[in-house]
């Protein structure tokens, strides 16, 4: 079985990489909950570096440094089990693993949709035909769309919000979020921050407007935290959160399960 931290060196020095595509460290002490969109993640990643599969533990603890990691929350969907066994099986167990680990894993069962999926290769570019009718080969597929998860994750970080002092950390690229980041910091009176991290090419690029600041993740910051687990096999929730806790540095702080309920 490939393990997340065997095909690229070990994870200690993975996580204590210099985080050099960051923008700040956070001060020592800040107490902070990061709130990982997937499906958003998911696709950035894969279109960037070939490979869609973070560590959620992995990507909290290489955002917080110094920081008191007060809580990890991932948000997945979930592929239907009739149509796609094998596919939903190896997401029950990487979502099931992953909350063994302490983290807060909130799931939203995709809704599938039939559409048409043009497959010509010499389609133009529609912006610059307006108005055109052209004939074109199509295929039907069925495609999973994310309901309600988007929705979820904006209601717990104002959940989380009334409970005190910290920082959150949305890792997502999606501008939805930027309405729960301008009023959370008004309605906490500045009590609590929200702040976005989204992967890039070169770990430079666009800032999310409304946030406080926003993280910006490279390729190296990529390479610490990707996940190689095979969670086609079943998963040995024991061994994974032995090497999960040897990889974390000694001064994190344990994780505790925040808001929003689990699987």
């Amino acid at each position: 079985m490939l393990h997340l931290f065997d095909r690229h060196g070990p994870a200690a020095d993975r996580l204590t990489q210099p985080r050099r595509s960051f923008e700040r460290a956070l001060a020592p002490g800040e107490r902070v909950v990061v709130f990982i969109d997937d499906p958003n993640v998911s696709r950035a990643c894969t279109k960037l570096h070939g490979h869609g599969v973070v560590h959620p533990v992995l990507l909290a603890q290489r955002l917080v440094g110094a920081g008191q990691l007060a809580g990890i929350h991932f948000y997945a969907d979930t592929p239907d089990r009739s149509a796609f066994p094998d596919r939903a099986a190896m997401v029950a167990r990487r979502n099931g693993a992953i909350a063994t680990l302490g983290v807060t894993v909130v799931e939203r069962p995709l809704r599938y949709v039939y559409e048409w999926e043009i497959v010509d290769d010499d389609v133009p570019d529609p912006r610059d035909h307006g108005g055109e009718r052209r004939l074109v080969a199509a295929r039907c597929r069925r495609r999973g769309r994310e309901k309600g998860l988007d929705l979820a994750l904006a209601l717990d970080v104002q959940a989380l919000a009334s409970e005190g002092a910290m920082d959150v950390d949305i890792v997502s690229g999606d501008t939805d979020f930027c309405e729960v980041a301008s009023r959370v910091p008004d309605a906490t009176h500045g009590a609590v921050a929200v702040e976005a991290a989204l992967f890039t090419a070169s770990g430079r690029g666009r800032c999310l407007e409304a946030f406080g600041r926003t993280h910006r993740l490279g390729p190296e910051d990529f390479a610490a935290v990707r996940d190689d687990f095979d969670y086609r096999r079943p998963v040995d929730p024991a061994l994974l959160a032995a090497r999960i806790a040897s990889a974390i540095p000694r001064q994190a702080q344990p994780l505790r399960p925040a808001v929003g309920g689990g699987i």
